[in-house]
C-alpha cells in the first residue's frame, strides 16, 4: 500500500482546474489536463484530483502525485517533500 508522503494541505499549491500538469503512471510522465474538483474538500480530505490525459482516458490522482514540471519530486507545485 502506498503511504503518503507529508504532505501539509493547507499551504500546499495546488494545480487548478484547467491547468496541465504532469503525473507519473507505470513509469513513464503523462501530460495531463486538471479537471474541477472542491478545493475546500481536497485539502480538508485529502481526496483525489480528477485528470484527463491527451488519449481522454479520466484517473484520479491524490494532489502530491500531480506535479507542475515533468519531473518534479514532491508536491504539486514542484517543490521537493
Amino acid at each position: 500500500m502506498m503511504r503518503a508522503p507529508s504532505w501539509d494541505s493547507a499551504s500546499a499549491d495546488l494545480v487548478a482546474p484547467g491547468e496541465f500538469g504532469w503525473v507519473r503512471q507505470d513509469g513513464e510522465w503523462l501530460h495531463v489536463r486538471v479537471q474541477p474538483y472542491d478545493e475546500a474538500l481536497v485539502r480538508a480530505l485529502g481526496g483525489v484530483i480528477s485528470v484527463c490525459n491527451r488519449r481522454g482516458i479520466y484517473r484520479n490522482y491524490f494532489p502530491w502525485e500531480i506535479h507542475r514540471n515533468r519531473g518534479a519530486s514532491g508536491l504539486g507545485d514542484g517543490r521537493r517533500a
